[in-house]
């Protein structure tokens, strides 16, 4: 999801509608849709939410998606995808430096860095989202790296914690991209 707005936005959702060959809506029984009928909205679709809660103007939000197809009432053939998030007023401005996606002779990747917090705003449980993509720049899937020593702890302004990872082996992956995310605080 790219914000293309002006501002900042918080918690991205992805509304994920699936069809049929013929058009028809496929119904997909999930946490998402069984809360919205709780909630007296029947039709509501499913969704996914983006591991990256803060977005500045001009930046990407990575989401997976991910549904066991047997389950669902019908063929999978077609979707149309609807984003929304929260306008706010500013988030946590952090930052990763350092990254190294290295890949080894066996084909695990171990990934490092630093998330910096940049802003004037304490970071909440920092942690590094991970796109991993494909030679043709699609992505195929998003993996997160806590900062294990400061969950649910504050990074605060100008400070910098290291995060250290491990993938496991994926031939398809030929680049990783990386942001930094806190949560929310308020």
């Amino acid at each position: 999801m790219h914000n293309k707005t002006a501002g900042w936005v918080f918690s991205p959702r992805i509304d994920v509608r699936l069809f049929d060959a013929s058009g028809a809506e496929l119904m997909v029984s999930s946490i998402a849709t069984e809360t919205a009928k709780d909630l007296g909205r029947q039709d509501a679709p499913d969704n996914a939410y983006s591991q990256r809660n803060f977005v500045p103007p001009g930046e990407v939000a990575v989401f997976q998606y991910l549904r066991d197809a047997t389950k669902f009432k019908g063929t999978y053939a077609s979707h149309k995808l609807t984003a929304t998030a929260v306008p706010t007023d500013k988030g946590p401005s952090v930052s990763i430096d350092g990254f190294k996606a290295d890949k080894s002779d066996d084909g695990h990747y171990a990934l490092s860095g630093a998330i910096t917090n940049k802003g004037t705003l304490p970071c909440m449980s920092p942690e590094a989202i991970f796109g991993l993509y494909d030679a043709s720049g699609k992505i195929l899937k998003v993996r997160s790296e806590q900062a294990e020593e400061l969950y649910q702890k504050l990074l605060e302004p100008a400070k910098s914690v290291n995060f250290k990872g491990k993938l496991f082996k994926d031939d398809a992956i030929a680049d990783v991209k990386v942001w930094a995310t806190c949560a929310r605080t308020d």
